[in-house]
């Protein structure tokens, strides 16, 4: 179970709700398809309902009235979770003090109230007149200094980056590209660990070992090893690229044929982010390690350490 407060944005689900509206809404769809969409993203309405699916109800209700959408079937159906007591109940199952819940059964009559008048400054639908444009080419390799194998994570907000000390150097490999939903560019990424502690060279980054990482949180005996290979995106676009002081090296030809064959199942792994919408963004997964977790405040007991993968090399993905 994540994190929640009272408010009926304050749990992990309703953030992940916006996150997937923001992006979903650019689509030219009708509100219909638009919710339909969201709601099989966080498989609601299925089957058993479980605890999060009541804070999605009323995370994506709400949102709709921000933005003026009508959507009169997820509407109703957020009212009567609030109205014949269901939202109470799980929290209270789930262990809300009876304090909290006074404050939660306050924030539930004020929503309603709320939803009962059209909004008074709705927020404007913001569509992509296109979709958008790629900014990286499939065989790209780029080069970038690291300090353990961690890029500089100038993305994170309030991050102290003193301590950033480069002390080597990594590289991707852009092994394909396509069109999310018709409209988000992403990305098949393939991260190595190039020798040496100076730029690479593209032969060098050629015949380099990929990246592995050893994924563990407290309490669970279970390690998570895997290559560091996944779909995502660039979500501060090339800006990203020069900030993290990244070089272009250079092209190869990856064969997507045989990253498919050493992969077949790299969209199911440990982080929830892995899966075929390409939610993950390039630059978190190249600032997971070193001092950048303990810096941004990430959830206490995870481990992440990159290491060289004792046999895959990026020549091993390239075509013959």
């Amino acid at each position: 179970m994540g994190s929640w407060g009272t408010g009926i944005h304050q749990n992990d689900m309703a953030g992940d709700v916006k996150m997937i509206f923001q992006d979903f809404s650019r689509r030219p769809t009708d509100v219909d398809t638009l919710v339909t969409e969201i709601l099989e993203k966080f498989d609601v309405g299925k089957g058993a309902q479980d605890e999060s699916e009541a804070d999605v109800w009323l995370a994506l209700a709400d949102i709709l009235h921000q933005h003026a959408l009508d959507h009169s079937p997820t509407m109703i159906h957020a009212k009567r979770l609030i109205e014949d007591g269901t939202d109470l109940a799980i929290k209270r199952d789930l262990g809300m003090s009876e304090r909290d819940l006074a404050k939660r059964e306050k924030v539930l009559a004020e929503t309603l109230d709320r939803w009962s008048k059209p909004h008074p400054k709705p927020k404007k639908r913001k569509k992509a007149p296109a979709p958008e444009p790629f900014l990286l080419e499939v065989g790209d390799v780029w080069a970038y200094p690291t300090m353990h194998h961690a890029a500089r994570p100038f993305h994170v907000k309030d991050i102290d980056l003193s301590g950033f000390v480069p002390d080597g150097w990594g590289a991707f490999a852009v092994a394909d590209r396509w069109h999310a939903n018709g409209h988000r560019a992403c990305y098949l990424f393939v991260l190595v660990i190039p020798d040496g502690t100076t730029q690479p060279t593209l032969e060098q980054v050629h015949a380099a070992p990929l990246q592995e990482c050893t994924y563990t949180i407290e309490g669970y005996d279970k390690q998570w090893i895997y290559p560091v290979i996944f779909e995502g995106r660039l979500a501060k676009r090339k800006q990203g690229l020069k900030q993290w002081g990244a070089e272009l090296l250079g092209s190869i030809a990856l064969d997507v044929s045989k990253v498919r064959e050493h992969f077949p199942d790299r969209m199911k792994n440990v982080y929830n982010a892995f899966d075929p919408d390409g939610f993950l963004w390039l630059e978190d997964e190249l600032t997971t390690t070193s001092f950048h977790k303990a810096a941004s405040n990430a959830r206490a007991g995870t481990v992440s350490k990159i290491v060289p993968h004792p046999s895959l090399r990026l020549a091993t993905l390239c075509t013959d």
